[in-house]
C-alpha cells in the first residue's frame, strides 16, 4: 500500500508542475471581456502550490489539497475543467470568472458566508468578478476561466479533492464549427 500512495502522490505532483508548464503556455494578455482565453497572446503563468495534500480514507482514493495560487496582473487562464471538486476563495486582487459551459458555479459574496445559500449562481456565458472574500465551488466537467485583468496579483486559496492520477486542471478545446 505504501507503493500505491508514493505512486499517487508522485502522480500528483507530476500534474500539477504540468498544469503550471501548461499554465505558463496558455497564459495570457490581457484582453477585452468580450475575447475569449484562446484569443490572447502568452506572456506569464499562474504559479499553484500544493501546501498541503493528504488521501482521506474516505473519499476513494481521491487526494485533498490546500492549495495557493497567484495569478500575475494581465493573465488570462485557458478555458479548462476540474477531476473533481475545487473550491476557491480571493485573498487579494480581483479576478475576472467566466462559466463557460457545463453547469453552474455557486458564487458567495463577502459578508455572506454564514447563508446557507449562495449569493448568487453563475451559469453558462456568464462572467463576474471576484473580489476578496468572495469564493467559488467549482464540480467536475463545469467549464470555465479566469482573468486577472487588473494591476496587482490575484491571490486564491483552494480546497481541492482530485483524482491524484488525472492533472489538476485539464485543458478545454471548444469544438470547431463549420462556417456558413
Amino acid at each position: 500500500m505504501t507503493v500505491s500512495v508514493s505512486r499517487r502522490r508522485m502522480l500528483a505532483f507530476i500534474s500539477t508542475l504540468l498544469l503550471i508548464l501548461a499554465a505558463g503556455a496558455f497564459a495570457t494578455q490581457p484582453a477585452p471581456r468580450t475575447a475569449t482565453a484562446q484569443e490572447a497572446t502568452p506572456v506569464a503563468a499562474a504559479v499553484r502550490e500544493v501546501m498541503v495534500s493528504g488521501f482521506p480514507e474516505n473519499a476513494n482514493g481521491q487526494a485533498l489539497q490546500l492549495l495557493r495560487t497567484v495569478v500575475p496582473a494581465g493573465v488570462v487562464l485557458p478555458q479548462h475543467t476540474h477531476p473533481g471538486m475545487q473550491a476557491a476563495w480571493v485573498e487579494s486582487g480581483v479576478l475576472t470568472y467566466t462559466v463557460v459551459e457545463g453547469g453552474s458555479v455557486p458564487v458567495t459574496r463577502k459578508g455572506s458566508e454564514g447563508s446557507p445559500e449562495p449569493a448568487e449562481m453563475l451559469g453558462p456565458g456568464e462572467t463576474t468578478d471576484l473580489h476578496p472574500g468572495d469564493a467559488v465551488v467549482e464540480i467536475e466537467g463545469v467549464v470555465h476561466f479566469g482573468a486577472n485583468l487588473g494591476t496587482e496579483d490575484v491571490i486564491l486559496w483552494s480546497a481541492v479533492l482530485f483524482d491524484p492520477d488525472l492533472p489538476a486542471a485539464i485543458p478545454f478545446v471548444p469544438e470547431a464549427t463549420p462556417e456558413s
